[in-house]
């Protein structure tokens, strides 16, 4: 039977898509590569000459003068991007797959998806709905993530959905009927399929209403004061003098690493939260260097400001792939999407390949900055492409090419 009341979208390719990917945006970057979070974009950007400005040798990159700290930031992110997979991988994703399919049901489905597909740019939607017409759709999705969805099994199979649908069925019983879709939508759907599904490439929509299934959260930091290692402690400078972060109301699980504004190896306070959070806000507790006072601040992590993030893309289109210039001689290429909305687009496919030959003009500088703020997410495979190019016998220390 043609389904033309929900769509379901499962995004069964993990690349390509913004948010997760198959491995983390944040790529364990090359010794020659410090990463700036936090300080402001170059009003004027200067595009990357062709040949390479002449830099003095006697100061030339090796990656044996690094701090010690970030060496070890790379090597433990390396440790983890490279680890070698649990031989016994196969057998762990062979246990996520549903078992007893009925192949006629199977075939059924797999003809109502053809036939939707087929049909995507006719489909009407209704503006209403009967109980009769609910009950078909609940039995057709139901069956459809049994059949069609990979994380069926993952999260819990017959008996998590199995249960999720009758309290659907249950919370149906006692509403209007008929109904409108969004009411169906946001009142029967939503409230008891979130809780079993969590995945940020899942969604269910219709012309008026998406129901995403994701947990998405957003990066939140306070970047007022920058903290420098001094053998166990934190140290910052507020209104002209130092002090020493005490490590209470959990303060050092905040601190992250990142370069301030001359470029030295610092940190921040920052957390992961979920998306929609106003802010955080954390007493922080310091004592003085020298009088061994103590004193207190009140401090508020927020996300990426949007005044910033206009800035950033005032003058960008969708093909804004990338952005090349030059500071004091030092190459940085920004990117700010790893995300190809169309790979059949032969504009977004020309920007990619270029994107890809910045490695190879990367490669004759001895040391580049990799701007990645504000970058949501996208296919990884890209920025390893990129980075292949840009290996060198000084990356070799620590990111050697592949």
């Amino acid at each position: 039977m043609k389904k033309t009341f929900t769509v379901l979208l499962i995004c069964l390719s993990l690349s390509g898509c913004p948010g997760k990917s198959e491995e983390s945006v944040s790529l364990s970057p090359p010794a020659d590569f410090l990463i700036d979070t936090v300080s402001p974009i170059p009003t004027v950007m200067p595009s990357l000459s062709e040949e390479p400005t002449v830099i003095n040798q006697s100061s030339a990159f090796n990656p044996a003068n690094l701090p010690a700290d970030l060496i070890q930031i790379l090597q433990d992110n390396r440790a983890v991007d490279f680890a070698v997979a649990d031989p016994n991988v196969l057998s762990v994703i062979e246990g996520y797959q549903t078992s007893g399919l009925d192949p006629d049901i199977d075939a059924a489905i797999a003809e109502q998806v053809l036939q939707a597909g087929n049909a995507a740019d006719k489909i009407d939607y209704p503006q209403t709905l009967t109980h009769e017409q609910i009950q078909s759709e609940l039995d057709y999705l139901f069956n459809l993530l049994k059949y069609g969805y990979s994380g069926y099994e993952y999260f819990g199979g017959d008996d998590a959905f199995g249960a999720a649908k009758q309290a659907m069925e249950i919370k149906l019983a006692t509403m209007s009927d008929p109904m409108s879709m969004s009411r169906y939508m946001n009142k029967v759907l939503s409230p008891y399929l979130k809780p079993v599904i969590s995945d940020n490439h899942f969604n269910i929509y219709n012309t008026d209403v998406i129901l995403g299934f994701g947990t998405k959260k957003n990066f939140y930091a306070f970047d007022e004061f920058y903290f420098y290692k001094s053998g166990n402690d934190y140290i910052t400078t507020i209104d002209g003098t130092e002090y020493r972060l005490i490590d209470d109301n959990d303060a050092y699980s905040y601190l992250l690493p990142t370069i301030d504004r001359d470029g030295k190896l610092s940190y921040i306070l920052g957390t992961m939260l979920d998306a929609g959070v106003d802010y955080l806000d954390v007493t922080i507790n310091f004592i003085n260097t020298q009088t061994g006072e103590t004193i207190n601040k009140l401090i508020f992590m927020t996300a990426t400001s949007y005044d910033y993030l206009n800035d950033l893309y005032e003058n960008n289109s969708m093909y804004d792939f990338y952005t090349e210039y030059t500071v004091d001689s030092i190459p940085v290429l920004a990117n700010h999407s790893l995300y190809v909305p169309d790979t059949s687009d032969m504009e977004m496919r020309h920007q990619i390949s270029k994107f890809f030959s910045t490695g190879s003009a990367f490669r004759n500088y001895p040391i580049a900055v990799l701007d990645l703020r504000s970058n949501i997410g996208g296919n990884s495979g890209y920025a390893k492409q990129d980075l292949k190019r840009v290996c060198i016998h000084v990356n070799k220390f620590l990111y050697p090419c592949t």
